[in-house]
């Protein structure tokens, strides 16, 4: 949160409000609480471990119901900004083996 609050201050533009509850069965729940509708958001989330017991897993997870979330709330465009991407190690061809990196890309 201190690096997009940096960022945010440093654009001059205001962070969005948002509420992420986590379940007893580790289900991750995403709320966006602000009006985007016809907005440019630009998401910044690190996919890594955030809090303890996480996973990347759960961040990556995290990432996908935001963006699923600010799509659903009629954002104009949603950018992600990655400032470590978990998964990139595996980017490399094997043969018969998945590229995670660009799995988790599409």
């Amino acid at each position: 949160l201190a690096l997009a609050e940096g960022v945010g201050h440093y654009l001059g533009v205001p962070l969005c409000n948002a509420k992420v509850t986590r379940f007893a069965d580790s289900e991750v729940s995403v709320e966006v609480l602000d009006m985007v509708r016809g907005r440019d958001v630009f998401l910044l989330q690190s996919v890594s471990r955030g809090f303890p017991g996480s996973s990347v897993n759960d961040s990556l997870m995290e990432l996908v119901l935001f963006v699923s979330a600010l799509r659903r709330a009629s954002a104009q465009s949603v950018t992600v900004i990655l400032p470590y991407y978990g998964y990139a190690r595996q980017d490399r061809r094997m043969t018969q083996a998945a590229i995670a990196a660009a799995d988790v890309a599409q």
